[in-house]
Protein backbone atom coordinates (compact mmCIF):
# COMPACT_ATOMS: atom_id res chain seq x y z
CA UNK A 1 0.00 0.00 0.00
CA UNK A 2 1.86 3.24 -1.09
CA UNK A 3 -0.22 5.04 1.61
CA UNK A 4 0.96 3.35 4.35
CA UNK A 5 3.84 4.96 5.93
CA UNK A 6 5.93 1.95 6.65
CA UNK A 7 6.33 0.10 3.44
CA UNK A 8 7.38 -3.43 3.44
CA UNK A 9 8.59 -3.59 -0.34
CA UNK A 10 8.91 -0.80 -2.71
CA UNK A 11 6.61 -0.16 -5.66
CA UNK A 12 8.72 -1.29 -8.20
CA UNK A 13 9.11 -5.07 -6.78
CA UNK A 14 5.34 -5.31 -5.92
CA UNK A 15 2.91 -7.63 -7.87
CA UNK A 16 -0.41 -5.79 -6.18
CA UNK A 17 -0.45 -2.10 -5.53
CA UNK A 18 -2.84 -0.23 -3.43
CA UNK A 19 -2.70 2.87 -4.03
CA UNK A 20 -5.41 6.61 -3.43
CA UNK A 21 -3.71 10.00 -4.30
CA UNK A 22 -6.44 11.25 -1.39
CA UNK A 23 -3.77 9.00 1.13
CA UNK A 24 -0.63 10.00 0.64
CA UNK A 25 0.64 13.28 1.63
CA UNK A 26 4.04 13.31 -0.01
CA UNK A 27 4.43 13.65 -4.19
CA UNK A 28 4.49 10.14 -5.32
CA UNK A 29 8.02 9.13 -6.39
CA UNK A 30 8.88 8.21 -10.22
CA UNK A 31 8.76 4.89 -10.05
CA UNK A 32 5.26 4.78 -8.67
CA UNK A 33 3.73 7.02 -11.29
CA UNK A 34 5.86 4.66 -13.95
CA UNK A 35 4.24 1.84 -12.89
CA UNK A 36 0.12 4.03 -12.55
CA UNK A 37 1.11 5.03 -16.46
CA UNK A 38 1.93 1.50 -17.48
CA UNK A 39 -1.15 -0.03 -15.77
CA UNK A 40 -3.00 3.07 -17.47
CA UNK A 41 -1.97 1.67 -20.94
CA UNK A 42 -2.21 -1.91 -20.33
CA UNK A 43 -5.93 -1.35 -19.30
CA UNK A 44 -6.34 1.17 -22.14
CA UNK A 45 -4.92 -1.29 -25.00
CA UNK A 46 -7.14 -3.89 -23.32
CA UNK A 47 -10.34 -2.14 -23.53
CA UNK A 48 -9.45 -0.92 -27.46
CA UNK A 49 -8.42 -5.14 -28.02
CA UNK A 50 -12.15 -5.85 -26.33
CA UNK A 51 -13.64 -3.24 -28.50
CA UNK A 52 -12.29 -4.54 -31.82
CA UNK A 53 -10.43 -1.80 -32.26
CA UNK A 54 -6.47 -1.28 -32.67
CA UNK A 55 -5.09 0.58 -29.50
CA UNK A 56 -4.20 4.45 -29.26
CA UNK A 57 -1.11 3.73 -28.60
CA UNK A 58 -0.13 1.89 -31.59
CA UNK A 59 1.18 3.38 -34.81
CA UNK A 60 1.26 1.46 -38.39
CA UNK A 61 3.67 4.01 -39.36
CA UNK A 62 6.21 3.97 -42.85
CA UNK A 63 9.90 6.78 -43.37
CA UNK A 64 10.01 9.53 -45.37
CA UNK A 65 13.50 10.40 -46.35
CA UNK A 66 14.43 13.04 -49.04
CA UNK A 67 14.96 11.77 -52.48
CA UNK A 68 17.99 10.30 -53.86
CA UNK A 69 20.29 12.84 -55.46
CA UNK A 70 21.14 10.56 -58.09
CA UNK A 71 19.41 7.51 -59.23
CA UNK A 72 15.23 6.72 -59.57
CA UNK A 73 13.46 5.34 -57.17
CA UNK A 74 9.35 4.04 -57.51
CA UNK A 75 8.81 4.28 -53.88
CA UNK A 76 9.14 8.37 -53.82
CA UNK A 77 6.55 8.91 -56.21
CA UNK A 78 2.86 10.08 -55.67
CA UNK A 79 1.54 7.39 -57.16
CA UNK A 80 3.13 4.84 -54.73
CA UNK A 81 2.76 6.47 -51.40
CA UNK A 82 -1.26 7.00 -52.34
CA UNK A 83 -1.70 2.98 -53.05
CA UNK A 84 0.27 1.91 -50.08
CA UNK A 85 -1.99 4.06 -47.66
CA UNK A 86 -5.02 3.60 -49.34
CA UNK A 87 -4.10 -0.05 -49.14
CA UNK A 88 -3.92 0.14 -45.68
CA UNK A 89 -6.59 1.52 -44.93
CA UNK A 90 -9.26 -0.20 -47.20
CA UNK A 91 -7.49 -4.01 -46.89
CA UNK A 92 -5.46 -3.65 -43.68
CA UNK A 93 -8.05 -2.29 -41.97
CA UNK A 94 -5.80 0.32 -39.96
CA UNK A 95 -7.92 3.31 -39.59
CA UNK A 96 -6.30 6.71 -40.67
CA UNK A 97 -5.43 7.93 -36.47
CA UNK A 98 -3.15 4.58 -36.44
CA UNK A 99 -1.41 5.19 -39.07
CA UNK A 100 2.06 7.60 -39.26
CA UNK A 101 4.85 8.96 -41.32
CA UNK A 102 8.10 9.53 -39.43
CA UNK A 103 10.10 11.61 -41.35
CA UNK A 104 13.72 13.53 -41.95
CA UNK A 105 14.94 16.58 -43.23
CA UNK A 106 11.60 18.35 -44.39
CA UNK A 107 11.16 14.97 -46.90
CA UNK A 108 7.93 15.38 -49.30
CA UNK A 109 5.89 17.87 -46.86
CA UNK A 110 2.92 17.40 -49.39
CA UNK A 111 2.86 13.82 -48.60
CA UNK A 112 2.92 14.28 -45.02
CA UNK A 113 -0.05 16.76 -45.22
CA UNK A 114 -2.30 14.46 -47.39
CA UNK A 115 -1.70 11.77 -44.27
CA UNK A 116 -2.61 14.62 -41.78
CA UNK A 117 -5.52 15.77 -43.74
CA UNK A 118 -6.90 12.07 -43.17
CA UNK A 119 -6.49 11.62 -39.40
CA UNK A 120 -2.77 10.54 -39.49
CA UNK A 121 0.13 11.59 -37.69
CA UNK A 122 3.40 12.84 -38.89
CA UNK A 123 6.96 12.32 -36.57
CA UNK A 124 9.89 13.91 -37.51
CA UNK A 125 13.65 12.73 -36.18
CA UNK A 126 16.90 13.23 -36.59
CA UNK A 127 18.75 11.76 -39.44
CA UNK A 128 20.65 8.86 -39.14
CA UNK A 129 23.36 8.14 -42.50
CA UNK A 130 24.87 4.96 -44.06
CA UNK A 131 27.78 6.17 -45.77
CA UNK A 132 28.83 2.50 -46.89
CA UNK A 133 26.01 1.98 -48.55
CA UNK A 134 26.27 0.08 -51.69
CA UNK A 135 23.10 2.61 -53.50
CA UNK A 136 22.57 6.37 -52.81
CA UNK A 137 19.00 5.35 -51.84
CA UNK A 138 19.60 3.45 -48.82
CA UNK A 139 21.42 6.69 -47.25
CA UNK A 140 18.94 7.58 -44.78
CA UNK A 141 18.25 3.65 -43.92
CA UNK A 142 19.58 3.68 -40.43
CA UNK A 143 17.13 6.40 -39.77
CA UNK A 144 14.93 3.70 -39.08
CA UNK A 145 16.70 3.48 -35.50
CA UNK A 146 15.18 6.15 -34.26
CA UNK A 147 11.87 4.17 -34.02
CA UNK A 148 12.98 2.91 -30.81
CA UNK A 149 13.13 6.42 -29.67
CA UNK A 150 9.48 6.94 -29.94
CA UNK A 151 8.43 6.00 -26.69
CA UNK A 152 5.21 7.33 -26.75
CA UNK A 153 4.32 4.81 -28.13
CA UNK A 154 3.63 1.09 -27.49
CA UNK A 155 4.06 -0.51 -30.72
CA UNK A 156 5.15 0.79 -34.21
CA UNK A 157 4.24 -1.57 -36.99
CA UNK A 158 6.85 -0.48 -39.88
CA UNK A 159 6.12 -0.77 -43.76
CA UNK A 160 8.49 0.14 -46.82
CA UNK A 161 6.47 2.48 -49.09
CA UNK A 162 6.87 -0.42 -51.68
CA UNK A 163 4.79 -2.85 -49.92
CA UNK A 164 0.74 -3.19 -50.85
CA UNK A 165 -1.58 -4.57 -48.21
CA UNK A 166 -3.90 -7.20 -49.29
CA UNK A 167 -5.42 -8.62 -46.44
CA UNK A 168 -6.15 -7.61 -42.71
CA UNK A 169 -3.44 -6.71 -40.71
CA UNK A 170 -5.14 -4.96 -37.73
CA UNK A 171 -3.62 -7.54 -35.30
CA UNK A 172 -0.22 -7.64 -36.59
CA UNK A 173 0.76 -5.30 -34.01
CA UNK A 174 -0.08 -8.05 -31.54
CA UNK A 175 2.35 -10.81 -32.96
CA UNK A 176 5.51 -9.48 -31.89
CA UNK A 177 6.13 -11.47 -28.00
CA UNK A 178 6.69 -9.30 -25.43
CA UNK A 179 9.86 -9.99 -24.36
CA UNK A 180 11.36 -8.85 -28.00
CA UNK A 181 11.85 -5.17 -29.13
CA UNK A 182 11.94 -6.20 -32.88
CA UNK A 183 10.16 -9.06 -34.91
CA UNK A 184 10.81 -9.41 -38.19
CA UNK A 185 11.21 -11.93 -41.05
CA UNK A 186 13.20 -13.87 -42.56
CA UNK A 187 14.39 -14.17 -46.47
CA UNK A 188 13.52 -17.54 -47.82
CA UNK A 189 16.56 -17.05 -50.12
CA UNK A 190 18.96 -17.48 -47.31
CA UNK A 191 17.66 -21.11 -46.04
CA UNK A 192 19.31 -23.11 -48.71
CA UNK A 193 22.56 -21.83 -47.13
CA UNK A 194 22.28 -22.53 -44.08
CA UNK A 195 21.94 -19.01 -42.45
CA UNK A 196 19.18 -16.83 -41.66
CA UNK A 197 18.40 -12.78 -42.83
CA UNK A 198 15.69 -10.86 -42.44
CA UNK A 199 14.58 -8.67 -44.67
CA UNK A 200 13.78 -4.36 -43.20
CA UNK A 201 11.02 -3.93 -45.27
CA UNK A 202 7.94 -4.63 -42.34
CA UNK A 203 9.63 -4.05 -38.87
CA UNK A 204 7.83 -4.78 -35.02
CA UNK A 205 8.63 -2.10 -33.11
CA UNK A 206 8.91 -2.14 -29.28
CA UNK A 207 9.93 1.25 -28.74
CA UNK A 208 12.12 1.72 -25.46
CA UNK A 209 14.95 3.77 -24.49
CA UNK A 210 17.05 1.12 -23.21
CA UNK A 211 16.79 -0.70 -26.26
CA UNK A 212 17.66 2.62 -28.11
CA UNK A 213 20.34 3.69 -26.15
CA UNK A 214 22.24 -0.43 -27.28
CA UNK A 215 21.37 0.28 -30.76
CA UNK A 216 22.51 3.83 -30.83
CA UNK A 217 25.94 2.35 -29.46
CA UNK A 218 26.16 -0.16 -30.98
CA UNK A 219 25.59 1.52 -34.77
CA UNK A 220 28.69 3.91 -33.43
CA UNK A 221 31.11 0.72 -32.62
CA UNK A 222 29.71 -1.62 -35.51
CA UNK A 223 32.30 -2.72 -37.78
CA UNK A 224 30.64 -5.46 -40.35
CA UNK A 225 29.12 -4.83 -43.75
CA UNK A 226 26.61 -2.39 -44.59
CA UNK A 227 25.73 -2.82 -47.70
CA UNK A 228 21.82 -2.67 -47.08
CA UNK A 229 22.85 -0.51 -43.85
CA UNK A 230 19.90 -1.41 -40.96
CA UNK A 231 19.17 -4.40 -42.93
CA UNK A 232 22.99 -6.01 -42.10
CA UNK A 233 22.94 -3.91 -38.91
CA UNK A 234 20.15 -5.87 -37.76
CA UNK A 235 20.77 -8.93 -39.02
CA UNK A 236 25.17 -9.14 -37.59
CA UNK A 237 24.68 -6.87 -34.27
CA UNK A 238 21.44 -7.79 -32.73
CA UNK A 239 23.19 -12.03 -32.87
CA UNK A 240 21.39 -15.17 -31.01
CA UNK A 241 18.39 -13.92 -32.73
CA UNK A 242 17.62 -11.06 -30.25
CA UNK A 243 14.97 -10.22 -33.07
CA UNK A 244 11.56 -12.34 -33.17
CA UNK A 245 9.90 -13.77 -36.23
CA UNK A 246 6.85 -13.06 -37.69
CA UNK A 247 4.44 -15.02 -40.21
CA UNK A 248 6.01 -14.96 -44.16
CA UNK A 249 2.34 -13.71 -45.31
CA UNK A 250 3.28 -10.19 -43.69
CA UNK A 251 6.26 -9.82 -45.75
CA UNK A 252 5.60 -12.09 -48.89
CA UNK A 253 8.91 -10.51 -51.06
CA UNK A 254 8.07 -10.65 -54.73
CA UNK A 255 11.56 -10.37 -55.13
CA UNK A 256 12.42 -13.85 -53.35
CA UNK A 257 12.16 -16.85 -55.95
CA UNK A 258 12.45 -19.69 -52.93
CA UNK A 259 9.52 -17.90 -51.09
CA UNK A 260 6.90 -20.25 -50.62
CA UNK A 261 4.10 -18.17 -49.34
CA UNK A 262 2.42 -17.46 -52.73
CA UNK A 263 1.00 -14.00 -53.30
CA UNK A 264 -2.57 -14.97 -53.00
CA UNK A 265 -1.56 -16.44 -49.57
CA UNK A 266 0.32 -13.00 -48.26
CA UNK A 267 -1.48 -9.55 -46.34
CA UNK A 268 1.60 -7.63 -47.01
CA UNK A 269 3.25 -8.07 -50.06
CA UNK A 270 6.60 -6.46 -51.04
CA UNK A 271 7.79 -4.70 -54.63
CA UNK A 272 6.81 -2.68 -56.79
CA UNK A 273 3.85 -4.89 -57.88
CA UNK A 274 3.18 -2.97 -61.22
CA UNK A 275 5.99 -4.55 -62.45
CA UNK A 276 4.69 -8.35 -61.94
CA UNK A 277 4.45 -9.19 -65.75
CA UNK A 278 8.94 -8.59 -65.49
CA UNK A 279 9.01 -10.87 -62.47
CA UNK A 280 9.73 -14.17 -63.66
CA UNK A 281 11.77 -16.13 -61.09
CA UNK A 282 10.01 -17.77 -58.67
CA UNK A 283 6.35 -16.18 -59.89
CA UNK A 284 3.77 -18.08 -61.01
CA UNK A 285 1.01 -16.89 -64.04
CA UNK A 286 -1.64 -17.34 -61.25
CA UNK A 287 0.09 -14.66 -58.95
CA UNK A 288 0.31 -12.56 -62.15
CA UNK A 289 -2.95 -12.44 -62.56
CA UNK A 290 -4.14 -12.20 -58.98
CA UNK A 291 -1.68 -9.10 -58.35
CA UNK A 292 -2.90 -7.63 -61.27
CA UNK A 293 -6.47 -7.96 -60.17
CA UNK A 294 -5.49 -6.47 -56.92
CA UNK A 295 -3.89 -2.97 -58.90
CA UNK A 296 -7.09 -2.65 -60.60
CA UNK A 297 -9.43 -2.78 -57.52
CA UNK A 298 -6.67 -0.53 -55.99
CA UNK A 299 -7.09 2.28 -58.78
CA UNK A 300 -10.88 2.22 -57.98
CA UNK A 301 -10.03 2.68 -54.52
CA UNK A 302 -7.78 5.23 -54.91
CA UNK A 303 -10.62 7.34 -57.44
CA UNK A 304 -12.04 8.95 -53.95
CA UNK A 305 -8.57 10.02 -52.52
CA UNK A 306 -6.91 13.02 -53.92
CA UNK A 307 -3.12 13.11 -55.15
CA UNK A 308 -1.12 13.40 -52.57
CA UNK A 309 1.22 15.34 -55.06
CA UNK A 310 -1.98 18.03 -55.23
CA UNK A 311 -1.69 18.78 -51.83
CA UNK A 312 -5.42 19.35 -51.71
CA UNK A 313 -7.78 17.63 -49.21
Amino acid sequence: MCGDARPIHSADESRVVQYSFKDVTSPPKAAVIDLLARVDRAVASFESQRAGQIPKRVLYATLLTPAPTEGYTHSTTSAVFKQHHVSKFRWGQIPWENQAIIYTEDAFPEFRQWLKDRGGHVFRVPPLLCDKARDKRYRYQFTKLQFWNLTDWDMIVYTDLDTLITGDISNLWSSCPDDYNLCTIDEPRYFEIGYTYSNGGVLLVRPKKEFYDFIIEGRRTYQNRTFLCEQDFFNFFLTNRQDGIVDPKYNTMGFDPKRTTRFQEGKILHFDLRLVNELYEGVTPAERDFVNQIIVKLDKEGAAFPDPASNTT
